[in-house]
């Protein structure tokens, strides 16, 4: 069964994927531990880094988690995809819906991880009393 979709992301599409159990991106989807090398040390950083990747979810088949459109490069060189840059330093969207998404990461004590484009788990996002969907899509409310 293919869940809803929805052409932008409004309140009434964060209202149904708040409903879904969206899981939420971990360190293990992006990363391994050599077993042969593993110690305290390395258990330590992966649960920072799942602390850190807790706040986006996990997507299948690289596609968003909103409108369910492809993020993927055709062409694999990143260009043409279906993540656009936002005005904030590392923030973006879905090109599509304008799902919110981020894709350069700051993490503090690690450094930086730039062009992994993740969608910000719905738990983590709300609009603005005033605000319905994402400003630059120029849409009103029905």
């Amino acid at each position: 069964m293919i869940a809803e979709t929805f052409e932008v992301f409004d309140r009434r599409a964060l209202a149904a994927l708040l409903e879904r159990d969206v899981p939420r991106a971990r360190a293990a989807d992006y990363f391994s531990k050599k077993t042969a090398s593993v110690d305290a040390g390395a258990d330590e950083a992966f649960a920072r880094w799942d602390a850190y990747f807790s706040r986006f979810a996990k997507l299948t088949d690289a596609r968003c988690l909103c409108c369910s459109e492809s993020l993927c490069c055709p062409f694999g060189t990143g260009l043409f995809g279906g993540f656009e840059w936002g005005l904030a330093n590392g923030e973006g969207h879905c090109r599509y819906c304008y799902y919110p998404m981020r894709g350069h990461h700051n993490i503090e004590g690690f450094g930086k991880i730039r062009n992994l484009f993740l969608a910000y788990h719905p738990s983590t996002l709300c609009f603005a009393a005033d605000q319905n969907i994402f400003p630059s899509k120029g849409l009103s409310p029905p």
